[in-house]
């Protein structure tokens, strides 16, 4: 149970600076000349945001999720906000007369986390009265000192005090056998409230409330150094981080009615066998968060409303102006969002937009010559409804508004930012202080400044109150074992 299989290590060299330049630069060049330095660079939730080939793979990456594994060298997952899980079980064992009882240590994913709710035994609360006298559950949160479980210690079946699971999360389960309650090895899951994370505003350790904001959900991962990148929090910006934090916890009206939820969440089972780059892009799709790498440092910036911090003009740009427009793939007129929901048990649902047979998909449908453009999007972090809908539509409408510029600058350029946003004024293609996202800078050998940006519209950011959603009521059919 200590080998933690970290597989994204293959993708980052020692050098935490010096190998992430690369490693981002990669997204928009293969090779970065060395007539040139890259003074700013993105990971953006948008771009190349990680994604599953069709909905039986996004399927089975969400059970994956809810299975109950078994292994001694399994990946550890680590979990932000309230998700539940099924857990990787490392320790079997029987005792008793006839084995009457059987144990099983169930881990859960990387400590310290802050609570383990509900436990489900083949999808029924271990609560219920069929289990009445056949169930012990001790819960453990993954602290560095936890002792090991009495119950599996006194039992004499392998189990030492040396057995702690330091900083794992897991059940220590005992079944009595009762065959009307099990018919085989019961399937276990848990409802975890996830890792404690600091939050840089406070200084402190964050509260069961903020454990889900994904600012401080992506700094976690960023400096740990158990399970992420562990950079040192000296290449963390806190300002541009802690903004962002304070834009996370925002509240918002989900639909007439309701009470106000905030607007991002991160509730993320992160697979750390994946990539390291892939599960910052995991969790930037929580927030339409932009991760820009500038002055040695990452930053975190909100994709949202915002003023042009430097305006460029003909007597800035050197040579001519590339502007590439949206094409078929890159354009869409519906979007598909598949998230897991705590409201049908955890399991994947699907949101559309815009909703069939809307005026608005009609319109979109009337602009594109009646060709249907459908993107298949995943959000991993995501478990509100209203949440998925509206990074949904966020995502089309700005599909549908994503002139590519480039250009070169004189060395004022080097005022901006990555991810800020600037206005361009150019007499050729007629613009007016039109404004765009800086994607990246590159200073050049003879001083000039290679810039990249993005087209920005400020009206597709505001979040607008929802339909509620229909209640789907379940079945109300009796209890099949129960006479």
């Amino acid at each position: 149970m200590g080998s933690r299989i970290m597989g994204w290590l293959r993708d980052f060299l020692s050098d935490p600076i010096g190998t992430t330049i690369g490693t981002i630069g990669q997204i928009g060049q293969s090779i970065i000349d060395v007539t040139v330095d890259v003074i700013g660079d993105v990971v953006s939730w948008f771009v190349e945001i990680p994604e599953f080939d069709d909905q039986a793979d996004a399927a089975a990456q969400y059970e994956g999720v809810l299975v109950n594994k078994q292994s001694s060298v399994a990946n550890i997952g680590v979990i932000y906000g309230q998700r539940k899980v099924g857990g990787t079980r490392v320790f079997i064992a029987s005792s008793g007369a006839d084995n009457v009882y059987l144990y099983i240590v169930l881990a859960l994913c990387e400590g310290e986390i802050h609570s383990i709710g509900d436990v489900y035994i083949n999808d029924v609360l271990s609560t219920d009265s069929k289990y009445s006298g056949l169930l012990t559950i001790n819960k453990y949160t993954g602290t560095d000192g936890q002792a090991a479980d009495a119950t599996l210690v006194n039992a004499n079946i392998g189990w030492t005090s040396a057995h702690k699971l330091s900083g794992t999360a897991y059940l220590a389960i005992r079944f009595k056998w009762d065959q009307d309650a099990f018919g085989s090895i019961p399937t276990v899951h848990a409802v975890v409230q996830g890792k404690k994370v600091y939050d840089s505003r406070t200084g402190a350790t964050a509260t069961v409330a903020n454990s889900s904001n994904p600012a401080l959900c992506l700094r976690d991962y960023l400096t740990n150094s158990r399970y992420g990148k562990g950079l040192a929090t000296g290449f963390i910006d806190d300002t541009l981080f802690n903004t962002a934090a304070n834009k996370c916890d925002a509240l918002v009206t989900s639909y007439t009615g309701s009470s106000n939820q905030k607007i991002f969440t991160c509730n993320a089972v992160i697979n750390t066998g994946k990539s390291l780059i892939n599960n910052v892009k995991v969790i930037l799709s929580s927030m339409r968060g932009i991760m820009p790498y500038s002055q040695g440092k990452y930053g975190l910036v909100i994709e949202d409303q915002g003023s042009a911090t430097f305006a460029f003009d003909e007597s800035h740009i050197i040579g001519g102006i590339s502007i590439r427009s949206e094409s078929k793939k890159t354009k869409f007129n519906r979007i598909v969002a598949t998230f897991p929901d705590p409201l049908s048990n955890w399991q994947l649902n699907q949101i559309e937009y815009p909703i069939a047979g809307s005026a608005e998909e009609a319109g979109y449908l009337l602009e594109d010559g009646g060709v249907e453009l459908v993107k298949n999007m995943d959000l991993p972090c995501t478990t509100n409804i209203y949440s998925a809908q509206d990074i949904a539509s966020i995502a089309l409408k700005r599909s549908r508004n994503a002139l590519m510029v480039t250009f070169n600058s004189t060395s004022e350029a080097l005022n901006c930012s990555v991810a800020d946003i600037v206005s361009v004024t150019h007499s050729t293609p007629g613009w007016t202080a039109k404004p765009f996202r800086v994607q990246k800078l590159t200073l050049n050998s003879d001083g000039t400044v290679a810039i990249s940006l993005v087209e920005h519209q400020d009206s597709i950011y505001p979040w607008s109150v929802k339909t509620e959603a229909d209640n789907i009521p379940d079945t109300n059919l009796p209890d099949p074992f129960v006479v």
